[in-house]
């Protein structure tokens, strides 16, 4: 058997016999048996404690026999066992022959499962038993307290889950009621991750279900239901649903996609994001997935190449026939090639001539160019010079009006978008659009456009070398005039963009030049100099290397083909080399640093071009002489990143890998491959395993595991050697907690105990007190975790500081029945201790438990800080719970407590009376009424709690308008009559917190489902302070005025959001009582803003009347030109009715409508209709001042057909104004 381990085995008081097991045999070393009776007589007696012998052979005058070692402890007095095996990976090989062996010749009858054991024996029988489906011992390893082993179990009993004789044990009643709680924590939640995984039987599955009280944990059940069961359940859990359950539902049936997307309400996950996760239910029913992503509006699933070229190749007429719904959603590219060549044309024409209106665009400037590119070349020409060069749409009787109309729409949408109609000069031959170019960088200034037209032409130009040279020619000379911004970003894009090492000597003499007059500070330049040096053979300065940034390089590695790469590293690997050939004769530490940051730089570039280092021995060679050379004069420079650079990498340093860097890591891959690189680095590693910013747990671990008699022996022979160093004792005390047996950690923990709570400064030992401390810090490391006793001698006093991180981790790990008994006993501890008890209590007890126990503490205890971590508790987990009945049982008890609050309770109770937000929102309205309440009298019953007014501004008045909807009307109306009263009649100035307040007002107005309730809320709230407003302001006292003019322009802002959000009615009829009240109050020639503000507030609320608002933007798109006629209309009337120049202040205030209504997407047409009656001169004058000053790119070619209308009109006036407004940019 491959095991080396000592047995001494009693034969009733004869001789011990100890055997060393060899390759399946064992021998007696301790008495020779020289005869075959003598080697029977041990032979029948090893027989009787059942061993498994058999008689083999004589060796040496010496019987041999073999023996399988399992037997207990109590018969057997056994040390630890170790597998043979040099490396970590021999050792796994060898324990599963050990294994397999053991399965043809045990019995099949185990021991009791002894937690005491040695690992390596205990998961050698967990092993035997999982495969011999041996329950009852099985049951026995679940339930103790070893991680290990329970992992072991789990993941060896595939059978305890999935076959079904075993339904007594797999069933929800008897895992929750018995199993579960003896287990510890850590095992329960490994066991429902295995029984989730593994359990199939769709029945049993669903009784999991129905027994799961949390519905946010029952939810995981789902995925192993039938699928009428799920889509029964699933309309209960979709706020519950993460994107990796939603997916796997949806893969047992699409209806459950279907239903969250139908009932979606904002959760937490996009439409976007959970249609892209279940893509690949296109593969199993297409058309249902694609009518589900056609019933939005918005936040489409994006389509990538395969799944564009799946539906194209199943559903392809669909798409075709939907192309503006699919246009966002499709890889475009591959929709072209699946489209074809000879089709595109007739597919442009056809999508255009159905288009009645031209908003929105189907197609913008970059799609048009990715169709054309794709046309057949004599198509492509025709095409473009048709509808682009020609323009034959806009002669009459050339082209049918279908015809016309698709060319003009075409057209229309060539000049919309990043790259209006610039797209053409990749299609046109290069001297064509050379001559464009040139005539456009002339006439246009704007910086942003110059970029692009500069982009596009450097694309073109990079194709053929020559245009490349004449560009640079050409641009040589328009350098004069342009500004540095462009000449620096002309510099940029050529050497980022084009093949700029292979340009003859003349023109990167141009380009160098160029590049100097630009940039004064040369190092921006220095990288694309040496480039071009090395590659074309030329001599580099010493003088450039200074400047370069070695690691951008890389940057240019996709211009440069294979030949060219090499040439680069080369050249900067002898640079580097060079630097690094006279190493061995360092002598300073800085020498040494140099020495290793050129190392350094010389790896990244290998790394950066994707060379290997094992082709460079040279380095590798210098690496090892560094590390010798830092050794030898003990420096301490940390040469780790050497080591790290690249991960396949680390085996050609693997001899000096301690050396670069000293790590857990190194450590574990030197138990991977080469154990004796321990011995190796054996001082090293003494004391490096006793530094205390090093965790080695993971590393202790394996060790304690695979050589338990050895490596681990010595290390742990070390720790308890150092105990009496005070700079070792914190990693001693680690070390010794991970690989002690449990019952020598007990004894030395019981040792170390403190023995008073109090620490005697008088009578002080520093050595025992550090090696208390270090203790209590590291002691849950242990496996398995020393029992709550233990922990708990280092919990009291003074040491509970050190102890709470292990003592934490031990409460939360206890099983249920344990944590319910501790619970009992710690209660009336110290409070210290006792906050700590009631985090616990809330792990193991169910919530009605709970309540009749935190009641009864709350009721007799006044201490402030055991108050503040009940009421903290009961807090955080009214956050957490999901279940409804739960949640009202936890409610009833924190409603109690603050019923039972007084007004000198910990200022950390006050504080969560204010954090409403995180409380769950079923409960979120009642915890608000409760806290306000108590606030409010809390800060009028001392003046000390006055500065709390502040806190509760902010987090209760203030959050009012975030969960309006769900408040209590009552409640909501005493808070706007508060603000009204003490801030609205009395703030002259606008502060940050004042205007919030005032959106609490809107809010409350905008907030009603019908219009009977909006009216009351009208008639209580808002038109008495109108009048008040109006009454004020006759007395000269324009701040009334000022904040109700604020109060409006928050209602006009607020609307979109509770239209469309929170689905409450238009507001019409109160916005027009609002109307008639202010004319009715304010003279129009002192408050012309004001009201006509509102005037054209109350004409856009008209328009959404009858339309279906899901999408605010959608929406305005089809009203626009509606409201933009009631606009033009206003005007007129207003310069009829007042003056011709009213159209200054009516600009201003269209202005203000524009953004505060949020309807930029349709300001174009408002200023278009403006101009539309050439013979209205104000309307003209308006849209000039309307004009913005910066326009996004998609209304870029709009603003050109505005400016170019606003400039035809013959009017004096106009184009005064107009050249004025517009002499940067007149076309």
């Amino acid at each position: 058997m491959s095991i080396r381990a000592n047995y001494f085995v009693n034969f009733g008081g004869h001789t011990k016999v100890a055997m060393v097991g060899q390759g399946g045999k064992a021998q007696p070393v301790n008495r020779a048996l020289e005869n075959s009776d003598d080697a029977k007589y041990c032979t029948d007696k090893v027989s009787q404690i059942n061993f498994p012998v058999e008689i083999l052979e004589q060796e040496r005058g010496i019987w041999v026999w073999s023996a399988f070692c399992y037997e207990h402890s109590r018969r057997t007095n056994m040390v630890a066992m170790e597998l043979e095996g040099k490396n970590l990976g021999e050792k796994h090989r060898n324990y599963n022959k050990t294994v397999k062996s053991n399965m043809k010749n045990v019995d099949h009858k185990l021991d009791d499962f002894n937690v005491d054991e040695d690992d390596i024996s205990n998961l050698i029988k967990i092993d035997l038993a999982s495969e011999t489906r041996n329950l009852e011992y099985i049951l026995k390893v679940l339930v103790c307290d070893d991680i290990l082993y329970v992992s072991r179990a789990l993941k060896k009993c595939n059978w305890l889950f999935t076959e079904p004789g075993y339904d007594h044990i797999i069933n929800a009643n008897y895992l929750n009621t018995v199993l579960f709680k003896q287990m510890n924590t850590k095992a329960v939640n490994k066991f429902k991750r295995c029984l989730k995984s593994h359990l199939k039987d769709t029945s049993r599955a669903e009784s999991f279900y129905e027994c799961e009280n949390d519905p946010s944990e029952a939810v995981k059940w789902l995925p192993n239901c039938s699928t009428n069961f799920i889509v029964e359940k699933i309309k209960m859990h979709l706020e519950h649903l993460s994107i990796s359950l939603l997916r796997r539902l949806s893969e047992r049936t699409i209806t459950v996609l279907e239903f969250y997307i139908k009932e979606y309400k904002g959760y937490k996950y996009s439409t976007k994001d959970v249609l892209e996760s279940t893509m690949f239910l296109i593969n199993i029913d297409l058309n249902k997935y694609l009518d589900i992503v056609e019933e939005l509006t918005h936040s489409k699933p994006v389509f990538g190449k395969r799944a564009t070229a799946f539906i194209m190749n199943k559903a392809s007429q669909r798409i075709i026939d939907k192309y503006e719904f699919y246009r966002h959603c499709i890889h475009l590219e591959t929709f072209i090639k699946c489209l074809g060549s000879n089709n595109i044309k007739n597919f442009l024409y056809s999508q255009a001539e159905k288009r009645e209106d031209k908003h929105p665009f189907i197609f913008d400037s970059h799609s048009l160019n990715m169709f054309i590119r794709n046309m057949p070349k004599d198509v492509r020409l025709n095409f473009i010079t048709q509808i682009f060069i020609d323009k034959v749409h806009k002669e009459d009787n050339l082209v049918s009006d279908t015809e016309k109309r698709a060319m003009t729409y075409i057209s229309d949408c060539a000049e919309h978008g990043p790259n209006a109609l610039r797209f053409l000069w990749s299609h046109l031959p290069f001297n064509t659009c050379f001559d464009y170019m040139k005539e456009y960088l002339q006439s246009e200034t704007r910086p942003r456009a110059l970029k692009k037209t500069l982009s596009t032409i450097i694309t073109r130009a990079n194709e053929n070398q020559e245009n490349l040279n004449m560009l640079i020619k050409y641009f040589s000379q328009y350098n004069k005039d342009a500004s540095p911004e462009i000449r620096d970003y002309f510099i940029n894009e050529l050497t980022k963009e084009t093949k700029f090492h292979r340009l003859n000597e003349e023109t990167w003499n141009i380009v160098e030049k160029l590049a100097i007059d630009t940039n004064k500070d040369f190092s921006k330049f220095a990288d694309v100099t040496l480039i071009y040096k090395i590659i074309n053979d030329h001599d580099v300065p010493h003088t450039i290397y200074k400047d370069i940034n070695f690691s951008s390089l890389k940057n240019f590695k996709k211009q440069l083909n294979e030949n060219e790469r090499k040439k680069i590293v080369v050249f900067l690997y002898n640079y580097f080399s060079t630097q690094l050939k006279d190493t061995k004769s360092i002598t300073k530490t800085e020498e040494f640093e140099k020495a290793v940051e050129t190392l350094d730089k010389c790896l990244n570039l290998l790394n950066d071009w994707d060379e290997n280092l094992i082709n460079y021995p040279f380095l590798i060679d210098t690496i090892k002489n560094l590390v010798e050379i830092r050794n030898k004069n003990r420096w301490s420079k940390d040469m780790s990143s050497l080591y790290n650079k690249n991960r396949s990498w680390k085996r050609y340093l693997f001899p000096i890998s301690f050396d670069l860097s000293p790590s857990e890591s190194v450590l574990i891959n030197y138990m991977k491959h080469d154990p004796d690189m321990i011995e190796k680095y054996q001082q090293e590693i003494s004391d490096f395993r006793f530094d205390e910013k090093k965790n080695l747990t993971r590393f202790l671990r394996i060790i304690k595991i695979y050589w338990s008699t050895s490596i681990a022996e010595d290390w742990k022979k070390s720790y308890l050697k150092s105990f009496d160093k005070l700079n070792r004792q914190r990693a001693s005390a680690l070390g010794v907690c991970v690989l002690l047996p449990r019952m020598q950690l007990q004894n030395l923990l019981d040792e170390y105990a403190p023995t008073a709570p109090k620490i005697d400064y008088n009578n002080f030992d520093e050595l025992k007190f550090n090696m208390q401390k270090s203790f209590a810090k590291t002691l849950h490391y242990a496996r398995p975790q020393p029992p709550l006793h233990t922990v708990l001698l280092y919990a009291q006093g003074d040491y509970l500081q050190y102890v709470l991180p292990a003592l934490l981790s031990v409460f939360h790990n206890l099983s249920f029945d344990e944590g319910n008994k501790q619970i009992l006993k710690l209660i009336d501890t110290q409070v210290s201790l006792q906050k700590h008890v009631i985090r616990l209590a809330f792990l193991k007890l169910n919530t009605k438990d709970l309540a009749a126990l935190f009641t009864k503490i709350w009721q007799t205890n006044q201490h402030p800080t055991l108050r503040t971590a009940l009421f903290k508790s009961v807090y955080d987990l009214l956050c957490k719970e999901n279940d409804n009945t739960k949640l009202k049982q936890l409610w009833k008890l924190l409603d109690s407590f603050i019923d039972g609050l007084n007004y000198n309770e910990n200022s950390a109770i006050y504080d969560l009376l204010l954090q409403v937000k995180s409380v769950h929102i079923t409960v979120r309205p009642d915890y608000f009424c409760k806290s306000y309440y108590f606030m409010k009298k809390l800060i009028e019953s001392d003046e000390k709690y006055k500065s709390l007014s502040d806190k509760v501004e902010y987090n209760l008045i203030l959050y009012v308008k975030e969960i309006i909807e769900i408040l209590p009307s009552q409640i909501v109306s005493e808070i706007v009559l508060d603000i009204i009263e003490s801030d609205f009649k009395k703030v002259k100035e606008h502060y940050y917190n004042f205007c919030l307040k005032i959106e609490v007002i809107s809010a409350y107005l905008l907030c009603a489902k019908d219009e009977i309730t909006q009216i009351q809320k009208y008639n209580v709230i808002l038109q008495p302070l109108i009048i008040h407003c109006s009454d004020i302001f006759k007395k000269k006292e324009n701040f009334m005025r000022n904040n109700l003019d604020l109060l409006l322009k928050k209602l006009r802002e607020d609307m979109k959001n509770f239209i469309v959000d929170k689905q409450m009615i238009v507001p019409i009829k109160m916005f027009e009582l609002i109307q008639r009240d202010l004319e009715d109050h304010f003279d129009i020639s002192e408050n012309y803003y004001m009201i006509t503000q509102w005037k054209l507030t109350v004409a856009f609320t008209s328009t959404l009347c009858g339309n279906q608002i899901d999408d605010w933007d959608v929406t305005c798109e089809k009203v626009s030109q509606v409201f933009a006629g009631l606009c033009r209309s206003h005007l007129k009337e207003h310069c009829k009715k007042y003056v011709p120049r009213i159209y200054i202040l009516y600009s201003n205030c269209l202005n203000n409508i524009i953004d505060d209504i949020k309807i930029q997407n349709i300001s174009w047409d408002i200023y278009n209709t403006l101009v539309d009656d050439k013979d209205f001169i104000e309307g003209y004058l308006a849209t000039i001042k309307l004009y913005p000053d910066y326009i996004d790119d998609c209304f870029e070619e709009r603003a050109k057909k505005l400016r170019q209308i606003i400039f035809d009109n013959s009017s004096a006036e106009i184009k005064m104004h107009y050249n004025v407004k517009f002499s940067k940019n007149i076309s």
